[in-house]
């Protein structure tokens, strides 16, 4: 094995590890962290619509259809005494201009996941979150370690469930209903803004890896710039 080649493997060496140390950092965080800011924009989309279901479960017609669009942005998030968060935001129901002023919206997400509310946003960790909720709650289950559901009951008496999944910094990133019992779909949304797999330190470990590979190749074929 020559110079250069050991140079590759340990710049690829150092991005493992790198990710790994990240990994160990979120796993092993006892405290939840809500990782919201201000002026953070999220769209979501319905994906799937089935009208004659939605109607014989919720006994109304869908205010929206296959394509359209609801849109939340973030105005404030303040931490009240460790507890819980206080969150402003501006809301855009389905069918509303988005160049004006969204419906102004309070929400409060609990620290604790036994005050777990079907939430839009959960706290960090959220596979740690997540199943201390189900754990604690015996309302919801456990689908995967970024997804909850719960079984529910229409006004009309219809048996559905909700299923949400939610990203590594805990945004929701699909809501589906199902009716009754197995997979047949009522409508479901989902994000359609841009989610990073392992969170925006990914791209950093990326990067170093990239570039110090460009740096290698180019001094080992003797490129200058300038």
């Amino acid at each position: 094995m020559n110079k250069n080649h050991k140079q590759v493997l340990g710049v690829v060496f150092l991005n493992l590890l790198l990710i790994c140390i990240f990994f160990s950092v979120n796993v092993s965080a006892q405290e939840y962290t809500l990782q919201l800011k201000m002026n953070d924009e999220y769209v979501w989309e319905v994906k799937e619509l089935n009208k004659d279901k939605f109607e014989y479960t919720f006994n109304a017609e869908p205010n929206f259809d296959v394509g359209d669009q609801k849109k939340i942005a973030i105005r404030e998030v303040t931490d009240i005494e460790g507890i819980r968060w206080s969150i402003v935001v501006a809301f855009w129901d389905f069918g509303t201009d988005w160049t004006i002023d969204g419906e102004i919206q309070y929400l409060s997400i609990y620290q604790s996941p036994s005050h777990y509310d079907d939430f839009l946003f959960v706290p960090t960790p959220v596979d740690d979150y997540l199943e201390t909720a189900v754990d604690i709650s015996s309302e919801y289950y456990l689908v995967s370690p970024s997804t909850i559901g719960r079984q529910a009951r229409s006004d009309t008496g219809v048996n559905y469930r909700v299923e949400k999944s939610f990203d590594i910094n805990g945004i929701i990133t699909s809501e589906t209903y199902f009716f009754d019992v197995g997979d047949s779909v009522i409508v479901k949304m989902e994000g359609t803004f841009f989610i990073v797999p392992l969170g925006f330190s990914f791209i950093g470990f990326m990067g170093i890896g990239i570039i110090s590979i460009i740096a290698i190749f180019l001094k080992k074929n003797k490129i200058r710039f300038g």
